[in-house]
This record gives structure tokens, sequence and C-alpha cells, in this order.
């Protein structure tokens, strides 16, 4: 064997030796669809989706198969390079073959066979997650310490995202829609989807959670709840979101999309989630409810101290300061920001201390 060769053909296994006969074979561990590195062997698809071989620096398009052998040609024009591979029916691996040595007209580009491989990576996480795409493309960044950072992002919005598309449904444009069983389940095929139901209102009623979020929510004693408007599709209102507390720690365990915000759905909403927990040999009675002020959920939760978030609640008097034509002062003048800030204050105060405080301002 030359020192072409040897240098050509590497195993990350090492139980296989490297002879020096001619008639070389090295045991690949991922079929043709892995871009995991064996040793210095990828494979990946081209952008047109045939398959590639990559190995040093040189890359490989399939050129045709017959039975288990796959014959792979040099993908650069003018270059006649060719390699075969042999596929192991019982365990569905590829080993490499190649007689004498592979003669390139061109020099291996080590740096386009990186980026490739980089791009298979971020291309299937997209496709198996649904992380953002640009956190996701940082996270693989950071793992190959990779330093082609500005060519690996190029057409980020349009490779990447396009290709998350395709894996993904259309959003719903009607309340009629069917979902697709693998949304029923977690990505470790627990039950997911817990109801669908129309409301007494007509609208849709939508909770997901598996069994053991589930039993995170009903163990807890102080119980957190959301609703978000602008993330969820226009055939929703709104989705709502309940968290479990434990250990210093709050838990999403419940996700519900409600038609609208009204009382028959909120109690629906939670007669669902106390059935649920009556199926599991509990109850859903949390002793404490942090919301966002939804009457309709206090309405629904009657036996449950109902407690208000700070933020919401500052919310709700700047919208009240609004409404009494005080946008213009609050904007302008330094007191009525002051007195406003006072007011959205009294709530960090002890109970017995805020009516005091309130004579003060």
């Amino acid at each position: 064997m030359t020192s072409q060769q040897s240098e050509l053909l590497v195993s990350s296994d090492p139980s296989v030796t490297i002879s020096s006969s001619t008639n070389v074979s090295i045991f690949l561990t991922k079929s043709l669809e892995s871009t995991k590195n064996v040793g210095s062997i990828n494979f990946s698809k081209t952008q047109k989706g045939r398959d590639l071989l990559m190995m040093n620096g040189y890359s490989y398009t399939l050129n045709k198969e017959a039975k288990v052998q796959y014959y792979w040609r040099c993908e650069t024009r003018f270059c006649s390079a060719t390699l075969i591979t042999t596929r192991n029916i019982s365990t569905g691996g590829h080993s490499i073959s190649t007689e004498g040595e592979i003669h390139h007209l061109h020099a291996p580009s080590i740096a386009k066979q990186e980026i490739r491989v980089f791009r298979a990576q971020v291309k299937r996480r997209v496709r198996e997650e649904l992380t953002p795409v640009a956190l996701l493309i940082e996270q693989e960044i950071e793992k190959d310490k990779f330093i082609f950072r500005g060519t690996a992002t190029i057409n980020t919005s349009t490779t990447y995202d396009r290709e998350r598309h395709k894996c993904i449904p259309n959003i719903p444009q009607s309340l009629d829609f069917i979902i697709p069983h693998m949304y029923t389940l977690t990505r470790g095929f627990e039950r997911f989807l817990l109801n669908d139901k129309t409301t007494v209102s007509g609208g849709r009623l939508l909770i997901f959670s598996s069994n053991t979020q589930l039993d995170e929510l009903f163990k807890s004693s102080y119980v957190f709840c959301d609703g978000t408007f602008s993330t969820v599709p226009l055939i929703f209102n709104q989705l709502y979101t309940f968290h479990g507390y434990r250990k210093n720690e709050v838990f999403p365990c419940a996700f519900a999309l409600l038609g609208d915000k009204k009382t028959s759905t909120y109690v629906q909403m939670i007669e669902d989630l106390k059935t649920a927990a009556i199926s599991m040999g509990t109850k859903f009675e949390p002793l404490v409810l942090m919301s966002d002020f939804e009457t309709s959920l206090i309405k629904a939760l009657p036996t449950t101290e109902h407690k208000g978030c700070f933020f919401h609640f500052n919310q709700s008097l700047h919208r009240r300061l609004v409404s009494e034509g005080l946008a213009v002062a609050y904007r302008d003048e330094e007191k009525v920001r002051k007195w406003s800030k006072y007011t959205m204050a009294l709530a960090l105060l002890p109970p017995n201390e805020t009516e005091n405080a309130l004579q003060l301002i």
C-alpha cells in the first residue's frame, strides 16, 4: 500500500487493521443517511437529494447501485475518481472497498467538506427539533468549534427555515382541522393530547399535558397560570398555561388552546383538569393560584386562594391611568409618574400597612 492510500483509508474502530493489501475494507457503523462523523468519513446529501460520501476533503456522489454494491464517483465533473461501497445486509452498515490507488485530478477541500458536514448537522436538527433556527446554529457552532461562522450561517432564513416548513403542517385556517397523531404524543411517545372538545360557546378547547406533567401539576400546592395571545393561530383566542411549583422551581405542566375568554370556557378547562386528576386517583385543588387577575378563572376555582402577578397588577394600573386620560400627564409630569409608581409599590407592602401608605400618597 502506498502512503497516499494509508492517508486516505481511515477507521474510527481500533479493532480494524489497515493491511498492506491493495484491497482494503473499512467497516462503517452508520448507514447512508447518517451525517455523524465516523473517523474521517461522512455521509450526507447533495442539495438535490443525492447520496454523498465525503472523505479526506473529497466528495463522491452515488452513481449507481447493484444489490449490495454502491458505486460512487467524484462530484467534480472533470475528475474520474471512483469508489465502491458494500452494504452489510444484517447491520445496514457499509464498508468501502477499492482496488489500487484513488487518483484525483484536483486538490482536496477540507474547508468545503467541514461546511457541508456542519450544514447537514443543522438540517438534521431542524427536521427533528423545534429549537429556534438561530439558536440551533449557535449551538452547533459552539459544539463543533466551527470557524467558518460567516459562511455557515448564509441563507439561514431561506434554507433552514424552508427545511423546517417541509416537516411541519400548515397552520390551520378553520376549527375543523384534524390533529396529526404525532402531535398527540410527546417525544417519548407518552400521551400528550389530554382533551379535544367543543365548548358551550361553540369554540374548540384543546388541552395538552402528559401524565408525567399532570402528576407534577396535581402535587403542587402553588400553581401559576398565564395566558398569551400573540403566539396562537388566529382561530384561537389564547394559549393558557399552567405551571407547577416544587423546590423553588416552576415547571410548565399543561397547555390549553381557548377559543374565547368566557367564564364557561374557563370552567370547562378546569373541570377537564379535575376529571383527569380523579382518573389518576388524586384531586386538582391547589391552595394558591397566581394568575393575571382573570375574573373568569377566579370564578372557576372558587375555593382556591387567588393571588395576582405583580407584573399584571402594574399593567392593570397603567391601563386604568390611560383610561382616566392621564397618559399625557404621565409622560410630561414627574409628579404623576411618581404617584403612579408609589401606587404600584403598594402591592409590595404587608396588608396591614397598605391603607396607611395609601393615605400618605
